[in-house]
């Protein structure tokens, strides 16, 4: 799979699980920051603190990529929303002064040095910061991301955050949604039904929530479902239905036309591959006599045609007993390619 770090403002604003789980995060730190001046550490090109300031006074974006600074800035820079080149870890241990609130969103594992920025996140804590951090769930799931300098699973999740002194734990899951819609209308409501608690030990993201009790109340539960990705998921899966029922068919048909249509088709495939086997071993054999005795440049072509008409028969049948076989067609036609190009 690809790894894709950063979404672009088209990637944040389109269809997509990924955009709708950034975006639901962002919009649970705008409703328990509203009201708040918020600092939003690895902010990348700046879609989330623009939804930040829809609700906030004053939010200040902070991201290490210079490139990403400046496209934020373009995109989403107007009055009390502001871009700045910076280390996550730098800006943590400074003197806080001017803002209430920290929203730092999948940026701790792409630091070298987490446990610096998690120790300078406590210490904005205790000075009375409300603070709000995500964390992948990337070492249950066995990610393989190049950019992170640290995989955290459930245990190395639970044992950072819960080393804040008044932090709430919520997690996040990848879930299933329906959709009723009446034709011709748009809205962004959504209610979530939960009928069983889920595994927090395998949700895809940990949400720490840190002296903000007093905002979340005494539960939290939403969802987030994105319209254009449900309308577009049951397009693209009929699609892909449509073109696997045509590829079985066609398979079917190559079948038929390379292996025959006898009723009893294991001992028929078993019968070509052992006539198969034959012929390449006649042909190796010739090879071999022809590499002694330095054909001639005809006799050469034709062996080589002899072995190209084996190909189309081979990738046919790679999947079973014949790919040994198959080993053998590469390593001669490979040989009689050189003697071709030796002259």
């Amino acid at each position: 799979m690809d790894i894709k770090e950063r979404l672009t403002p088209e990637d944040a604003a389109g269809p997509g699980l990924t955009a709708a789980e950034h975006i639901h995060r962002y919009a649970l730190a705008a409703s328990v920051c509203g009201g708040l001046r918020v600092a939003d550490v690895g902010c990348g090109v700046g879609y989330g603190s623009s939804l930040l300031r829809d609700s906030c006074p004053a939010v200040i974006g902070i991201d290490i990529d210079e490139d990403a600074v400046e496209t934020a800035r373009k995109m989403f820079g107007r009055d009390s929303l502001e871009f700045k080149h910076g280390d996550a870890t730098q800006f943590l241990r400074s003197r806080l002064e001017d803002i209430d609130a920290i929203v730092m969103f999948e940026t701790l594992e792409h630091l070298d040095d987490a446990d610096e920025a998690f120790e300078a996140l406590r210490n904005a804590a205790r000075s009375g910061l409300r603070i709000i951090i995500s964390i992948p769930n990337s070492k249950t799931f066995d990610e393989k991301n190049p950019y992170h300098y640290t995989d955290f699973g459930f245990d190395e999740a639970m044992q950072a955050l819960e080393a804040f002194d008044d932090v709430v734990i919520l997690d996040q899951f990848h879930a299933e949604a329906s959709l009723i819609q009446m034709r011709g209308t748009s809205g962004n409501d959504v209610s979530a039904v939960l009928r069983e608690q889920g595994d927090p030990e395998y949700a895809n993201y940990f949400i720490g929530c840190v002296n903000l009790q007093d905002r979340l109340g005494a539960s939290h539960l939403s969802g987030r479902v994105d319209i254009a990705l449900s309308a577009y998921q049951s397009r693209y899966m009929l699609d892909l239905e449509r073109a696997n029922t045509e590829l079985r068919r066609a398979n079917a048909g190559l079948a038929r036309k390379r292996i025959g249509t006898n009723d009893s088709a294991a001992a028929t495939i078993l019968a070509r591959i052992e006539a198969m086997q034959a012929e390449l071993e006649e042909t190796q054999e010739q090879l071999r006599v022809s590499i002694e005795t330095r054909p001639s440049e005809e006799e050469m072509r034709s062996l080589h045609e002899h072995i190209a008409e084996q190909h189309e028969t081979i990738m046919y049948m790679q999947g079973t007993r014949v790919w040994k076989i198959g080993a053998t067609y590469w390593r001669l036609r490979d040989s009689v390619r050189r003697l071709v190009r030796a002259g």
